[in-house]
C-alpha cells in the first residue's frame, strides 16, 4: 500500500511519490515502480499527470579507460576535450580503471572521438584513453501488457522509456527524450526504441507534464495495424501535442493455452486483452541526488477523450 504525499511547493496537491535514491555513477539501476490492473480492453487511453522534481537531472556518462588520471591532478568537475579536438565533457567520477565523463556534447559511439589522447582543459595536460563505453541512461515511464510482461508474455507488451538527449552548452543537462518500443508477444523481447521526442527540459522542473497514451490491438491476425500513440501537454499549455504515432504495429491478440502462466482469470482459450501495467520503474541512468517524482492524477478512457 502506497501513501499519498504533499507535493513539495504545492502543499494543497497530493501525489503518489516515486523516489529514487542517489547512486554512484556506473552502478546498476535503482527502481521505484507501481504495478496496476486495468479493466480488460482491446483499446484504451490512459492519462496521468507527472510532477517533475526541482532537482531532476538526467545523467548520461561515458567511461574512459585510463592509467591513473588522478596522478596528473585530474579532479571532479574538470573539463576535458576528446581525441577529435572538438568534443568535450566534464569529469563526473573516478574508478580503478579510469574516469567517467558527464554530458559529452559530440559523438559518443565512435572510438576515434573518445579513444586516443584526451586533454584536460582545466589542468592543461593530457592522457591516453584506450577504450570507451557508454553507460545505460534509459529510464522507464510506463508499460502496458496483456498476459505477461515482455518476453514472458504470449500477448504484446508496450514500454515507454526516456533517455538523456543532446548535451547543452558547457556540457550540462539539456533534455530527456521519450521513446516507445514493444514486444509483439510470443515470448520474445521488445524491439528497438523509436520516435525519440523531447520530453523533459530544465524548464520543466517544478512543473507538471500530462501524458496521454493510447494502445489498440491489430484488427486481425497478421494485419499489423495495431496502434500506439502518445501525447504530451506541459503545464501552461492548452492542448495536447502528439509525439508518437505507430499505426502499423504487430499487436495481434493471442489465444492463451491451457498451460499459460497468465494471471488473467478466464477459460484456457481466452483472447488476452490489455489489462496490466506499471508506472515509472527502473532508472538505469541513476541520480546524483535523491530524486522524487509525483503522479498526481490518473484517468482511464474506453473511447477517445474529449481533450483529443
Amino acid at each position: 500500500m502506497w501513501n499519498l504525499q504533499s507535493v513539495p511547493g504545492l502543499l494543497e496537491t497530493m501525489g503518489l511519490p516515486f523516489t529514487y535514491n542517489a547512486s554512484a555513477v556506473g552502478t546498476e539501476a535503482n527502481n521505484s515502480e507501481m504495478r496496476f490492473k486495468m479493466p480488460p480492453r482491446d483499446s484504451l487511453w490512459l492519462k496521468f499527470r507527472l510532477y517533475i522534481p526541482q532537482n531532476f537531472e538526467h545523467r548520461m556518462d561515458i567511461h574512459l579507460t585510463m592509467n591513473n588520471p588522478q596522478n596528473l591532478g585530474w579532479s571532479l568537475g574538470d573539463k576535458v576535450r576528446a581525441a577529435d579536438g572538438l568534443s568535450t565533457g566534464i569529469i563526473h567520477a573516478f574508478d580503478d580503471t579510469g574516469v567517467w565523463i558527464k554530458y559529452p556534447n559530440k559523438e559518443i559511439y565512435k572510438d576515434g572521438v573518445w579513444v586516443g589522447q584526451i586533454v584536460n582543459v582545466t589542468r592543461g595536460n593530457s592522457l591516453a584513453s584506450t577504450q570507451h563505453a557508454l553507460f545505460h541512461h534509459n529510464n522507464k515511464l510506463l508499460a502496458i501488457w496483456a498476459d505477461g510482461y515482455s518476453w514472458k508474455g504470449l500477448g504484446p507488451t508496450i514500454v515507454w522509456e526516456y533517455w538523456s538527449g543532446e548535451a547543452g552548452a558547457n556540457n550540462t543537462f539539456q533534455e530527456s527524450v521519450l521513446a516507445v518500443h514493444y514486444s509483439p508477444g510470443n515470448y520474445v523481447v521488445a524491439n528497438e526504441h523509436v520516435q525519440h521526442t523531447n520530453f523533459i527540459s530544465p524548464s520543466d522542473r517544478g512543473h507538471y507534464i500530462d501524458v496521454m497514451a493510447h494502445v489498440q490491438f491489430s484488427s486481425g491476425q497478421g494485419t499489423n495495424d495495431g496502434v500506439i500513440q502518445t501525447w504530451l501537454k506541459k503545464e501552461g499549455q492548452h492542448n495536447f501535442v502528439k509525439i508518437h504515432e505507430l499505426s502499423h504495429a504487430n499487436l495481434d491478440k493471442k489465444i492463451r493455452g491451457a498451460n499459460s502462466e497468465s494471471s488473467y482469470v478466464g477459460s484456457p482459450t481466452d483472447l488476452q486483452p490489455w489489462q496490466n501495467g506499471y508506472f515509472m520503474g527502473a532508472s538505469n541512468s541513476g541520480f546524483d541526488q535523491q530524486t522524487t517524482f509525483y503522479l498526481t492524477s490518473l484517468e482511464y478512457f474506453d473511447a477517445l477523450p474529449a481533450e483529443l
